[in-house]
């Protein structure tokens, strides 16, 4: 069997990782020589960390859940100190930290300015890493401007969870880009953060933040986005299916009711051929039978009385 290739992107990715300075930039000349055509070998490297650390995440949960049932029937039948337990629960907190694969994916996204590449970066602000997150920022400042309303669909909530605290932190170009970004992709859950920031006063959270600049922003912001709201729910309630009756037999068309016996009188017939005319079915003077006329029987007239009248 012929050895496996790797991925030539997924190697730099993991270089640009790498805490040598000397290593990222040779790894970050080679993506660069590699064009633009290495863009979808970054994406698929983040979205897979990215599946790997909600992976982890969905771990850390079960395995945090045990440890608290562990640590309360220690306490509960022994009565014994339960310190030595703490190492057990600093090794699961270490599920929750970001792989270095994912921070060097994160490093080569900042590279491109392609629309895609936003949501993954917003992702990284809140890695834990300065040097990243100074990074994500350079590039984010000059990405999120160029997002039109058709980009809405590459952020996922958690992306812009993360673009919302964005808007908190002391740095004037990100806010107004951000602000710029949620005109055209916010959604229901941008709301409050932009009103918070449009009602805020100008050095109110201090350190001078925020500027007087960022609350002209977020204020001009603001009727935007509650319009594209609006729009999108209109959208919501369009879309929406018409609720199902109780009971669906109820909905459908029912013979009308009655008696099971058909009335043969009342019932339309086709007529016959050969079957007479309305005017032959007029009341005849005789009857056949066995080949003589028979007269009719006469009927007597009737009084109004009911009572039958003498012939005359």
């Amino acid at each position: 069997m012929g050895r496996r290739q790797t991925d030539p992107v997924k190697d730099i990715v993991s270089r640009l990782a790498s805490g040598k300075p000397a290593v990222r930039a040779v790894a970050e000349s080679e993506l660069r020589g590699l064009g633009p055509e290495a863009l979808e070998s970054v994406l698929r490297v983040m979205a897979d960390e990215a599946r790997a650390r909600s992976a982890r995440k969905r771990i850390f949960v079960v395995a945090l859940a045990f440890y608290v049932a562990l640590v309360v029937l220690v306490i509960t039948v022994t009565k014994e100190d339960v310190g030595g337990f703490f190492g057990f629960f600093s090794a699961l907190m270490s599920l929750l930290a970001v792989s270095e694969m994912q921070k060097g994916a994160a490093r080569a996204a900042a590279r491109f300015q392609d629309p895609r590449c936003a949501g993954p970066l917003a992702e990284a602000l809140d890695f834990g890493d300065k040097g990243l997150r100074a990074e994500a920022e350079r590039a984010l400042i000059g990405l999120l401007p160029r997002l039109r309303a058709s980009d809405a669909d590459l952020l996922s909530p958690a992306q812009r969870k993360s673009l919302h605290r964005a808007l908190g932190r002391p740095n004037q170009e990100l806010a107004l880009a951000v602000l710029s970004a949620l005109e055209q992709v916010g959604d229901e859950s941008s709301l409050e953060a932009v009103r918070q920031l449009a009602e805020a006063a100008p050095g109110s959270r201090g350190r001078g933040w925020p500027s007087s600049r960022v609350v002209e922003a977020a204020r001009e912001c603001l009727p935007a986005l509650e319009e594209r709201v609006d729009r999108l729910r209109a959208g919501a309630t369009l879309l929406r299916a018409t609720a199902a009756p109780d009971d669906p037999a109820s909905s459908l068309l029912r013979p009308a009711a009655g008696s099971g016996a058909p009335v043969t009188d009342q019932l339309l017939r086709p007529s016959g051929e050969g079957e007479s005319s309305p005017a032959s079915r007029a009341p005849r003077s005789a009857e056949w039978d066995g080949g003589e006329a028979v007269p009719a029987p006469a009927t007597l007239p009737v009084s109004l009385s009911g009572q039958e009248t003498p012939r005359a």
